[in-house]
């Protein structure tokens, strides 16, 4: 048979028939030069911190005899702990030369997990690398992990093909693209600089929202020229109403972005690998020499504060302008039908000339809401 089962304990038997010759030809097969060892999996956790760096080599060895694995930690770094299958090493073998720590990590024959930590004396810069302990052996599914502190500004990142992606300049370039043609259609008193700066400062925080403010400005425009000697009161009176709850979403949209943008963190759209915003993972199958290396470039998030703070005062005194060019759209021809006058037209503009007087309202609310922003923002 092609298959037998010897898990009973019987072995295959040859009963020869009167006649039959059976002659064996036995020989020891030549070894054949080879690594007496293989590392089947790497796993680097790399968490840079304001005044020190730690990390954590994961290897999972499988090795064919009792020999030793040479592993040479970074320079300046300092050894924290080395586990062999969860068991701490109480004096791993070790060669010190200056201020690199050359490690000689005991194997036995079989299958074992060896996790060594180590701490390295160094800031966190705007660009941050991984590590690279020297491991002279080929290495397959490679995994890097970098875990940057909730107090930086995450801008791009590079590595392994199968890694972290930042979404968000892709999505700039389109909102660059369509601030070009909104400020070029002139269809509201905004330029081209400030649709780009209102759709970046909103990316961030919200940017389903810039939607709405576009599509408000979009309808403000057509109400300014609509033609209302046309509509009847009904469907003149169904539109003043659709544009308040338009006016007050958008409003509310825009007021809502200046303190999460003040005080939350910058969506900056990572995917790929299961990687978050802090949390970057870096795959790759295999490596004939050492570890890939990954990178990330950060800011300190007390530089985004200061970004959206400059943006939110310039949304600001911005909103001012558009609510009142939004007014007097809102107000074009007229206000408000009475019963029983389809072409009564009621003009409102509240005794006050220049409209001076929604001005100075919207004024107030929006100074008064940004005050108690930056008073949260800087005693909170």
């Amino acid at each position: 048979p092609i298959k037998q089962d010897m898990q009973g304990g019987e072995f295959p038997s040859w009963q020869p028939w009167p006649g039959e010759v059976l002659n064996l030809a036995i020989s020891r097969p030549e070894a054949i030069s080879g690594n007496t060892r293989t590392i089947e999996s790497a796993v680097l956790d790399y968490r840079p911190g304001a005044r020190s760096a730690d990390a954590t080599l994961s290897l999972q060895v499988r090795s064919s005899q009792g020999s030793e694995l040479p592993l040479a930690l970074p320079p300046a770094s300092q050894l924290q702990r080395v586990l062999i299958d969860g068991v701490e090493q109480a004096n791993p073998l070790q060669n010190n030369a200056g201020d690199d720590i050359a490690l000689n990590i005991p194997l036995r024959p079989g299958s074992q997990r060896i996790d060594v930590s180590w701490r390295q004396a160094k800031n966190i810069d705007w660009r941050t690398t991984t590590p690279q302990p020297a491991i002279d052996e080929p290495l397959t599914n490679i995994e890097l992990k970098m875990q940057l502190p909730e107090n930086r500004w995450l801008l791009a990142v590079g590595g392994p093909a199968m890694g972290p992606a930042l979404l968000i300049w892709g999505v700039l370039l389109v909102i660059v693209l369509v601030a070009v043609v909104l400020g070029r259609s002139r269809i509201a008193p905004v330029a081209t600089w400030q649709w780009i700066l209102l759709g970046i400062g909103m990316s961030t925080v919200n940017s389903w929202g810039s939607i709405l403010v576009v599509l408000w400005f979009v309808t403000m425009s057509r109400r300014r020229v609509l033609d209302l000697a046309q509509l009847r009161r009904t469907d003149f009176h169904l539109i003043q109403v659709a544009l308040v709850l338009l006016t007050a979403l958008a409003l509310g949209i825009l007021v809502g972005t200046i303190p999460r943008s003040l005080l939350s963190s910058p969506d900056m759209q990572v995917v790929g690998n299961q990687s978050t915003t802090s949390q970057l993972i870096w795959y790759q199958d295999r490596m004939a020499l050492g570890l890939p290396t990954a990178w990330a470039i950060s800011l300190p998030m007390w530089v985004y504060r200061a970004v959206m703070l400059m943006w939110s005062l310039w949304l600001v005194f911005s909103l001012l302008g558009w609510g009142r060019w939004g007014w007097q759209s809102f107000t074009a021809g007229e206000l408000w039908r009475s019963r029983g006058t389809e072409d009564n037209v009621v003009h409102s503009h509240w005794g006050f000339p220049n409209l001076s007087f929604p001005k100075i309202i919207i004024a107030l609310l929006l100074v008064t809401a940004l005050l108690a922003l930056i008073w949260q923002a800087v005693w909170a």
